[in-house]
């Protein structure tokens, strides 16, 4: 059923009229995010690990936000929440123990995954649904950025429930200190976390600033700190000129230095581009003394 829904999926209300019932009826397009929303309250993470379900799951989920994703503003705050839920288990798996502390060589090692049906397909499928949601709610936000707009209420509403926010951002950030790093879906990995950044930057800088501020390791502290200070400034051509120039910024200023080239807009391709590259050379700098160092 979930495999065919999102090819044969039509809904109509139930009007006794023909006429009137072949006018009501609501495009593939909608459907597909109408019967999404009728199956999260029958999709728990028990069912998702047998294979064959769970395949069919994320990829009708993807092709229902693929066609449509500002048709998911339409889904109940309880509908969302239920998404958001399936999305963390797709992407992380069964019993996934979060640190909320990016900070030592051991990090990776107090993670506990139980995988379930997850695999590569399937987290780079939930990447991608938050790419398309969160680049929806960047261009209403622009679109409204003088005057607040219903659609703008919405689409934050949407964002809210779904708890795609600076925790979403920071579980993410683990996937880096898995023993298991798949270089196959750095684009959308980056990606995602690029739009998650550009939702807040200031709540991502201090993030960042708790993260290396909270590592009791001198060593280690010093090495966070250049890893995201170069992140941050993925978009100068300045080199070592630009972060000599970060380090000599007054301790005020000290968070503004990880968001250099962050901001609430959505991200065009040449950024997504860019981004890539640094982030990249962030992961193997990372994994380089958290994972095993």
């Amino acid at each position: 059923v979930l495999s065919h829904g999102g090819n044969k999926l039509v809904i109509q209300s139930e009007i006794t009229n023909s006429q009137d019932a072949a006018s009501s009826t609501i495009p593939t397009v909608d459907a597909a995010v109408i019967g999404l929303g009728h199956l999260l309250p029958l999709i728990t993470e028990s069912i998702l690990t047998i294979p064959e379900l769970c395949q069919a799951f994320y990829s009708f989920a993807s092709y229902a936000c693929e066609l449509r994703a500002q048709g998911f503003m339409r889904l109940t705050d309880c509908q969302l929440s239920s998404f958001s839920r399936l999305l963390r288990f797709g992407i992380f798996g069964l019993n996934f123990n979060i640190s909320d502390q990016i900070k030592s060589p051991s990090t990776s090692r107090s993670l506990s995954y139980s995988l379930g049906c997850v695999d590569i397909s399937v987290i780079q499928q939930c990447l991608d649904i938050i790419i398309s949601l969160t680049d929806h709610f960047l261009e209403i936000r622009s679109r409204s950025r003088f005057r607040p707009t219903e659609e703008l209420q919405n689409a934050t509403r949407l964002i809210n429930a779904m708890g795609l926010n600076t925790q979403f951002l920071s579980d993410l950030f683990t996937l880096i200190t898995r023993e298991s790093y798949s270089v196959s879906l750095e684009a959308s990995f980056s990606s995602a976390l690029l739009n998650l950044i550009h939702l807040n930057p200031e709540a991502y800088s201090n993030l960042v600033y708790q993260w290396i501020n909270s590592c009791e390791n001198p060593v280690i502290q010093a090495r966070l700190n250049d890893a995201f200070e170069h992140l941050g400034n993925y978009c100068s051509s300045g080199g070592d000129g630009t972060e000599q120039t970060n380090k000599q910024l007054n301790d005020s200023l000290v968070k503004s230095k990880y968001i250099t080239c962050f901001n609430e807009n959505k991200p065009n391709r040449s950024s997504r581009s860019d981004f890539q590259q640094y982030f990249h050379l962030f992961v193997t700098e990372m994994r380089s003394f958290i994972c095993f160092g």
